[in-house]
């Protein structure tokens, strides 16, 4: 872990101008100065950099930060690989602190395993080079295949010869032992024997985002009876690989020159499209897709293209993606491929022209391709028609952006000869039972967290997000400011403190929640946190600083003009913090009244007047605290 006082040097050190100026042609304007955004494509200027307050903006994709987040988000790093850029640049020797013993023993037994697998991948390789098994079988497997050499040598590919100890054997020699083989998922055990995982394979190793090599993936030579045809490490403390894709090491620097990321399904297939001389492709790692998959591919590129095998079982995982992807923002397109074709196929029977010529004509929407798909030998049966429809809205359904729904709205239109208005009324019902679904899940989530709370203060529900958002604003803008409230004299945060620990508040924004404590621990300069390491919390504390927070405004919309800037501020604070209780108790009187309709069933004439009583005095409450709200 960085120290605080390196953190300290390297952002003292760092110029936010000069840094950002080494990307981005910035000019000056007033105290600012502004460029063409580096995260969008713009026209006309909308990214902002403050020297004075160290942070930038840009007022058209939202992005936000100090000059850490820059180079996090440029470079795609995370805050400490950007720390360590910086100080790289400035000169700045890192100095570490004192780690957690539990964090340091799992810290170490990472670097083992990385160790480890560069070890593993090292010996794999020589065995397919130089072993008798290597020359006489997986190396023709491999030319068969059509990987040229260089290929070969530029993902390391390797072998793990038939025997199934040679390499427990070989590492046993170097020193390391069974427990660290087996936390890497490079040995299985049974009774008190050992046998090395991956004997008699293709050895594919898998690459993190920064090269080094986090698993491997194993590819049986022949025919796979009783066993499966490709094997890949299990969850290890460096490999998960819900998270994790094969081949971005080595794609994503064309992923954001090309600003597109073609998404296959297995290593050859990546390997093909190299040869083709394509290299923003990746693979799914042979399962199915991920959400947290397309989140790492959205940090490089909003275009993705799916391009899966030709036969049933690639249709039906393109068609598993497809939603998925459009559910994080992604913009789809998909590549059908002839029948009983793969992309490592293709690549080996077509030049790397042709590929990409054909890549570039058969590249379609998802409305299209589910169409192709779904109408396939349906005829006019009106059934299978309505079916193809329901399911293309329910791809729709899961693009948050109105206006892109309402493009392919009329695709849809057209392509089934279909009003739109009949359409739109089928999407409406779909998104309707998706926020009741999802309003479902969430009462079911509140109420499990709820129950397991053994506090007896008033709920918390999540709707109050915009409240909180308030309150942590007005910590950080005006926190220390002195305000008068009922002729006391406090500051906002005092105030604020005192509300909140009161009445049992807690945070359900998580992001807010962080910014609370950590400001009532006694960090209390904005810088703080614009500098965070989380990065939300970095956006929100840059948005603030970036747009003016001007509550003059705030009560100008209100009709409020008679206040100084002080009694506006105490007024804003009281308002705030009534608006928060106001709808804690909204939330428990919900809660009363449904408990009073359940108690009428039973017609306990007690137990109904108390709740009664409750409701009425909860109705009294929220009147008095309306009081307070400007």
């Amino acid at each position: 872990m960085i120290s605080k006082e390196t953190k300290d040097k390297i952002l003292a050190a760092a110029d936010i101008v000069e840094v950002i100026s080494e990307f981005v042609k910035l000019k000056k304007r007033g105290a600012n100065y502004v460029g063409l955004c580096p995260f969008h494509n713009e026209k006309t200027p909308s990214f902002t950099v403050s020297p004075v307050k160290g942070i930038f903006k840009c007022f058209g994709c939202g992005k936000a930060g100090d000059v850490v987040t820059f180079i996090m988000e440029y470079e795609k790093l995370t805050y400490h690989e950007a720390l360590r850029y910086l100080a790289r640049k400035y000169g700045i020797e890192i100095e570490e602190t004192e780690p957690d013993p539990e964090e340091e023993a799992k810290k170490k037994l990472r670097e083992s395993i990385l160790v480890l697998n560069q070890f593993a991948m090292e010996f794999f390789k020589k065995n397919l080079h130089d072993s008798d098994y290597g020359k006489s079988v997986a190396l023709p497997y491999l030319i068969e295949r059509g990987i040229p050499d260089y290929l070969i040598e530029k993902f390391e590919l390797g072998y793990a010869l038939p025997g199934g100890k040679d390499f427990l054997s070989y590492a046993r020699l170097k020193g390391y032992k069974e427990e660290l083989l087996l936390q890497a998922g490079l040995i299985t055990q049974k009774g008190n024997s050992y046998t090395d995982k991956f004997a008699g394979r293709i050895m594919f190793p898998i690459h993190n985002i920064t090269g080094k090599i986090i698993g491997f993936g194993g590819r049986i030579i022949g025919k796979a009876d009783n066993t499966a045809k490709y094997l890949n490490t299990q969850e290890t403390e460096v490999f998960q690989k819900r998270y994790n894709l094969y081949g971005l090491y080595f794609a994503k620097k064309s992923i954001v020159s090309k600003d597109k990321c073609y998404l296959v399904e297995g290593y050859t297939d990546v390997i093909g499209f190299h040869k083709a001389g394509i290299e923003n492709v990746v693979a799914s790692l042979g399962t199915s897709l991920t959400t947290e998959q397309i989140i790492t591919i959205r940090r490089f590129t909003r275009n993705l293209t799916i391009v899966y095998d030709g036969d049933p079982a690639g249709i039906k995982a393109s068609l598993r993606g497809i939603n998925l992807a459009l559910e994080e923002g992604m913009n789809v397109k998909i590549v059908k491929l002839p029948e009983d074709e793969d992309p490592g196929s293709i690549a080996n029977s077509w030049s790397g022209s042709e590929v990409i010529s054909y890549l570039d004509e058969k590249e379609t929407d998802f409305i299209r391709y589910k169409a192709a798909v779904l109408l396939k030998d349906s005829g006019n049966d009106p059934f299978k028609r309505s079916s193809a429809i329901a399911d293309i809205l329910s791809s729709v359904a899961a693009i948050s952006n109105r206006i892109s729904r309402e493009f392919y709205i009329k695709e849809i239109s057209k392509i089934f000869d279909t009003s739109e208005q009949a359409l739109i009324a089928e999407l409406n019902k779909i998104l309707a039972n998706k926020k009741k679904l999802l309003a479902y899940k969430q009462n079911n989530t509140e109420s499990t967290t709820q129950a397991s709370k053994e506090k007896t203060s008033v709920p918390i529900i999540s709707s109050l997000s915009t409240q909180e958002e308030g309150i942590i604003k007005l910590l950080l803008k005006f926190g220390s400011n002195s305000i008068e409230i009922n002729n006391n004299t406090t500051t906002v945060s005092e105030y604020i403190f005192s509300e909140i620990e009161a009445n049992q508040i807690t945070f359900t924004n998580k992001t807010f929640e962080l910014i609370y404590n950590e400001y009532a621990s006694g960090n209390t300069n904005i810088n703080y946190y614009v500098s965070h390491e989380n990065e939300e919390v970095r956006k929100f504390a840059a948005d603030i600083l970036m747009t003016k927070y001007d509550l003059s405004k705030i009560f100008e919309k209100h009709n409020v003009y008679l206040f100084t800037e002080e009694e506006m501020l105490a007024k804003h604070t009281v308002s705030s913090i009534a608006l928060l209780k106001i709808k804690l108790l909204e939330q428990k009187r919900a809660e009363e009244e449904k408990h009073l309709k359940e108690i009428e069933k039973e017609g306990n004439t007690e137990q109904i007047l108390k709740s009664i009583t409750l409701i009425s005095q909860i109705n009294q409450a929220i009147n008095e605290l309306k009081k307070e709200v400007i």
